[in-house]
């Protein structure tokens, strides 16, 4: 089995850019809100590139590597691939099915799925599949 560790080598950061808000419905909490520091975050892989809004908190510093961010993708993907729809996805969670919140967040999860599906192309399946010790 591969490790994700092994596998973001190949990953490499093109962008990383402090921005005032995060834009993407998976940084807000469906009840909370977050203190932290939001980046514009562009990544590269065989010849394909990935931009997204990260939010970090603010005792993380600085993002260093595309390892940082390439765990937390695939942990998201894996949540829209897991559930067979929006209230699997809510029961799997503990999450309030009439939130509108929640909604985006699983909206949200799928688009970034979508985008991951494009950005990794063939390996798609091998990154899903591959321990996550990052």
């Amino acid at each position: 089995m591969h490790k994700l560790s092994e596998l973001s080598k190949g990953v490499h950061m093109i962008g990383c850019d402090r921005t005032e808000n995060p834009t993407g419905p998976l940084w807000k909490g469906p009840d909370k809100k977050l203190e932290g520091e939001s980046w514009k975050i562009t990544l590269g892989y065989n010849g394909r590139l990935i931009t997204f809004d990260c939010f970090r908190g603010r005792n993380l510093g600085e993002p260093m590597d595309s390892s940082d961010f390439l765990g937390t993708l695939i942990s998201d993907a894996e949540g829209a691939d897991v559930t067979s729809g929006f209230e699997d996805f809510c029961e799997s969670l503990g999450f309030d099915k009439e939130s509108k919140a929640v909604k985006r967040m699983y909206e949200g999860a799928l688009q970034q799925k979508k985008q991951m599906e494009e950005f990794l192309g063939e390996d798609f399946q091998m990154f899903m599949e591959a321990e996550n010790d990052l």
